[in-house]
């Protein structure tokens, strides 16, 4: 239609036991967590990017060539999804072309790396936290912003 503009959207994946989204453009950070890495995990994140962009005509999806995102699983999933996604496959070891692999940096140097839980579960609650607490990102700066549980009240407030 003449004068009507197409949201389009690209968006960044990646992340274990969880898989993530960074948008582009605002930094927002979209992810789903499971107890295992694999193409359900990727197929609940790209409902939920659907769920998060209802008004996006195209959703453009950056990721590595993890083979769960490119599964017989996968694919009968994107036919599901009415060709809202595209899906951008980077070359071999390009990590610096995915701009979500520095939230994933951030994630395993403050969270993942060198923790004490002692249970999955605990963890992938501080690594919840963290994403929330990052969000936009990277304008939170969250290596340096050690957010205590007042200033996210705060901040949620606001």
């Amino acid at each position: 239609m003449r004068g009507t503009r197409r949201q389009e959207i690209c968006i960044h994946a990646r992340l274990p036991k969880a898989h993530g989204a960074l948008n582009a453009k605002t930094g927002e950070i979209v992810y789903v967590t499971a107890e295992k890495k694999d193409s359900d995990l990727f197929i609940r994140l790209l409902a939920k990017l659907k769920k998060v962009y209802p008004e996006a005509k195209r959703i453009h999806v950056i990721l590595d060539n993890y083979s769960i995102h490119s599964s017989n699983k996968v694919e009968v999933s994107l036919q599901h999804f009415a060709k809202n996604f595209v899906l951008h496959f980077l070359p071999p070891y390009s990590p610096k072309y995915n701009d979500i692999e520095m939230l994933w940096k951030q994630v395993h140097n403050n969270i993942t790396r060198n923790h004490k839980c002692s249970t999955i579960q605990q963890l992938m609650k501080k690594v919840e936290k963290f994403l929330a607490r990052a969000s936009p990102f990277p304008g939170s700066k969250p290596s340096v912003a050690k957010i205590n549980s007042a200033n996210i009240k705060k901040r949620k407030a606001s």
